[in-house]
């Protein structure tokens, strides 16, 4: 599937830029956590010293610390992939519904059937695509034939429905 800005019918934010910034500041705070304890036990297990990376005389301590950053960019985009279900845009073409963030999710334009806008409690069953500081208000529903139910988060959802609606009735 190609897309260019031409093909783009409209775009959404589903998330704020301030919850992405923290999803994000988290996930690298997790990452050094996970990487300076992963650091310290092979420290510990190959040498007895888990103090000996830090403790490496000058010509090698470059090589310690390039590793070091190689490693926590590595955990960061692992933890951020597999940790996170965020998703921070929502693209809406002629043919297809895409919503993309850590994941990507296209559902084609022929599988939506019931569109609707449900309270934040009932999102029990389903997916919720987007964070929000506001998380009382309302979402829009977004049901396939298939029977899989997605609910997204937006500023102003009545807008979002008629826009979708619209989208369909095209």
């Amino acid at each position: 599937m190609k897309l260019s800005k031409r093909d783009i019918v409209f775009h959404r934010r589903l998330s704020s830029v301030l919850i992405g910034f923290i999803v994000g500041l988290i996930t690298i705070l997790i990452a050094n956590f996970m990487i300076d304890w992963f650091v310290y036990g092979v420290s510990k297990f190959l040498t007895g010293n888990p103090n000996y990376v830090t403790a490496i005389d000058a010509p090698y301590s470059y090589l310690g610390a390039f590793v070091y950053i190689i490693l926590t960019i590595f955990s960061f985009a692992f933890i951020y992939q597999h940790l996170w279900h965020y998703y921070a845009n929502l693209i809406v073409t002629d043919k297809w519904f895409l919503a993309s963030g850590t994941r990507t999710l296209i559902i084609a334009k022929e599988d939506i059937s019931i569109i609707g806008i449900v309270s934040w409690k009932e999102r029990k069953k389903g997916k919720t695509l987007g964070f929000a500081l506001a998380f009382w208000k309302p979402l829009v529903s977004l049901e396939t034939k298939e029977g899989e139910c997605y609910y997204l988060r937006t500023s102003n959802a009545e807008h979002l429905k008629e826009d979708l609606e619209k989208w369909l009735a095209e």
